[in-house]
């Protein structure tokens, strides 16, 4: 099997350490399989699906000029559960091209003597490239914990549009006792005993954060 046909692109890639980085992307076809492979998932010639690898890669696309490493989506995560809503994907994207985008020094402080060295690549990451890595990183977690593979439509105007049906079906997936500690109870959260009357009752804890009330809670 050889692959031809190759289509090649400028992108830009985020990280966590290097900063950003401006990369090239290419997409190479099979005229065995008719597929064209893509970094993270191939399209079938006769289809309109995105057909993804499997498993959570090192550097997710999010979006088609826009790549993302999976230890960066993953800080974004967890900066969203645990820093509540000071963390949105606005703040996250200021925060990182103040503090960890690290173009090099020199050519960000001459931007105009520099101005081709970077022509063409847009460094700067938008709160839309967090928010599409971020449902993208967690949709492939997802399917990856539970063996599966995701299938996304290709032929979308844009990536939101194409993370739209994924995203319902896994918060249909949740709903209920689709959480994975729905049914938790522990000797820190639930306690049974015995009442003067000889009765046996229980007691639950939970908690409110402000948002939510009643939410079963062991930390």
């Amino acid at each position: 099997m050889t692959l031809t046909d190759p289509l090649t692109h400028k992108a830009t890639l985020y990280t966590l350490q290097s900063g950003v980085l401006p990369v090239y992307m290419s997409s190479l076809y099979c005229h065995s399989c008719n597929r064209r492979y893509y970094h993270n998932y191939y399209v079938h010639k006769q289809s309109s699906l995105r057909t993804y690898y499997g498993g959570v890669p090192n550097v997710i696309q999010g979006a088609q000029y826009f790549f993302i490493e999976s230890a960066l989506s993953g800080l974004f995560a967890n900066g969203m559960v645990f820093g509540w809503d000071r963390l949105s994907a606005s703040n996250w994207a200021r925060i990182y091209n103040c503090a960890l985008s690290e173009i090099d020094p020199h050519i960000a402080n001459n931007k105009l003597a520099f101005a081709s060295v970077y022509e063409g690549w847009n460094l700067e990451l938008r709160n839309v490239d967090v928010t599409n890595g971020f449902f993208l990183y967690s949709l492939l977690l997802e399917k990856s914990e539970r063996g599966g593979i995701l299938l996304l439509p290709h032929d979308e105007p844009s990536q939101r549009d194409r993370l739209k049906p994924a995203l319902a079906e896994r918060k249909k997936a949740m709903e209920g006792i689709g959480q994975e500690h729905w049914a938790h109870a522990c000797d820190l959260c639930f306690v049974i005993f015995e009442d003067a009357d000889g009765n046996i009752m229980k007691l639950q804890s939970a908690h409110c954060d402000g948002d939510t009330i009643g939410h079963r809670c062991s930390s």
